[in-house]
């Protein structure tokens, strides 16, 4: 509630949620929801040239994107996010994984179903946003899907990962399967021991982009 309060916590310069949640409420609808961004059909026929000329740098065989889930492995993502925040549904995967193994097999059925091209279901295409407090003050957001969701694009991304491992540079670490940034950080303090042993001078750098992902633009992401 508007007014209400946060106690014992260091939230920046606010000290009532709903003022966080207006920020993050303005911020996304800088990127989502632009006035000035240009609808008329000769855009999007642009905007999906753009997409379909980055899609065709990636290699692509048919067999990688015949994908079928299945109930058991649902069943198994879901146990994987038990005790993880829900979505706008409220539903939680521990109550998930009280149900029957049959209600898995349904949603798997309404999984193959979208991939076949049907439309999402309306709860999966909607995000909870909880506002976080940032050190510098103000707010981060953070988007939580439906359980569901995410445990449909868990098993996806699985699925994909033999393909994704064929053509992601050898260079990219962090959110890859056996890929950790802790294989950077080593090679960094290898460096830096050998510099210091050797007497010389090492100079680094790091860049970071920000809202890098906040400011992609969705439009033609989405075809």
């Amino acid at each position: 509630k508007k007014g209400e309060e946060i106690q014992g916590a260091d939230i920046g310069r606010y000290t009532a949620p709903q003022e966080g949640a207006e920020e993050i409420k303005k911020q996304l609808e800088e990127i989502f929801c632009d006035p000035n961004y240009k609808n008329t059909e000769r855009h999007q026929e642009q905007r999906i040239q753009e997409a379909t000329r980055l899609a065709n740098t990636v290699p692509c065989e048919p067999a990688h994107y015949d994908i079928h889930l299945e109930g058991d492995q649902l069943k198994r993502a879901l146990r994987e996010g038990r005790h993880k925040a829900p979505g706008v549904d409220k539903w939680k995967a521990d109550d998930m994984c009280e149900l029957p193994d049959e209600a898995y097999e349904c949603l798997a059925d309404i999984w193959n179903l979208v991939l076949q091209g049907e439309e999402l279901p309306e709860q999966w295409t909607k995000v909870r946003v909880v506002t976080i407090p940032k050190e510098s003050g103000g707010y981060r957001g953070l988007s939580i899907g439906t359980v569901t969701w995410r445990a449909g694009m868990t098993c996806i991304v699985r699925m994909l990962d033999p393909w994704a491992q064929g053509w992601l540079a050898d260079e990219l670490h962090g959110g890859l399967k056996g890929r950790s940034p802790d294989v950077l950080h080593d090679l960094i303090m290898q460096d830096l021991n050998d510099a210091e042993r050797e007497d010389e001078i090492m100079v680094g750098g790091k860049i970071d982009i920000k809202k890098c992902f906040d400011t992609v633009d969705p439009h033609p992401v989405s075809y």
